[in-house]
């Protein structure tokens, strides 16, 4: 082809069609940036994966929490709670306790803060967990098999609060150890499903019998908030009493 037909044939090309070339050039281009980015986070989030399952990953993980926990205490100081407790006004000082999730993270457990008193009792927390205990003079003979007293926190995922409900009826029953005694499906102030547990000695009752309450509560998740508390039948307008007043500090964050 001589160069004067050559330049004719570039001639003939419509700027339709150098325009549309144009843009399929782009489209391809944007194509394989949208490859590469998604094959990049992969390799970040299987990375990522390798890494928590580490020593230094798991210190790093721990080392949010820890600073989630250190927010709670700075957006929730101490604050001073009127308790009632057999019948007394109580002024006592309450902290706030709870969980908050790193920012941006997709965390199936909600967030959440809780004001109960740190003076007296024993605190465990960890992710999707926290723990009050009331030591009762282990030392001391006259305590001697008396059940434990706690406050539990756990969140539990795919469930709904009746059905939570139902499954913590059949566990007990199939423990056999304490009677289900009544449900209060509008506790502390219509926020909790309450399930009322108590053990019925067949030589007749004492203050010494383990009572139990479950406190359930939609998370908002997909989930609900099981609350458990156990004492003995003594204390139940004691620590009983202080469990239900924390309780009604609860507050989940949004």
């Amino acid at each position: 082809m001589d160069a004067d037909r050559l330049f004719d044939a570039i001639d003939d090309i419509g700027g339709d069609l150098i325009e549309e070339a144009h843009t399929e050039v782009k489209c391809l281009r944007g194509g394989v940036r949208l490859l590469r980015f998604a094959a990049a986070a992969v390799l970040v989030f299987a990375a990522l994966g390798i890494f928590f399952s580490t020593a230094p990953g798991r210190a790093f993980a721990e080392y949010v929490q820890t600073m989630c926990e250190d927010l709670i205490e700075k957006l929730f100081p101490p604050r001073e709670m009127n308790l009632t407790l057999e019948g007394l006004e109580d002024v006592t000082v309450a902290e706030a306790h709870g969980e908050i999730a790193p920012p941006d993270s997709a965390s199936q457990w909600a967030d959440y803060v809780i004001y109960v008193e740190e003076d007296g009792n024993e605190i465990t927390k960890r992710a999707n967990y926290f723990r009050l205990t009331r030591p009762i003079g282990e030392n001391n003979p006259n305590y001697a098999g008396l059940p434990e007293m706690y406050m539990e926190i756990v969140q539990i995922a795919g469930t709904t609060p009746d059905a939570l409900a139902e499954q913590i009826v059949s566990d007990e029953l199939a423990l056999g150890r304490l009677t289900h005694t009544g449900t209060d499906a509008q506790a502390v102030e219509g926020r909790f499903l309450c399930l009322n547990f108590l053990e019925l000695p067949e030589d007749g009752r004492s203050g010494s019998d383990c009572c139990r309450n479950y406190y359930i509560c939609d998370n908002g998740k997909g989930g609900c908030f099981k609350v458990t508390v156990q004492y003995f039948l003594e204390a139940a307008e004691g620590f009983g009493s202080r469990c239900r007043q924390y309780l009604s500090t609860f507050e989940i964050l949004d």
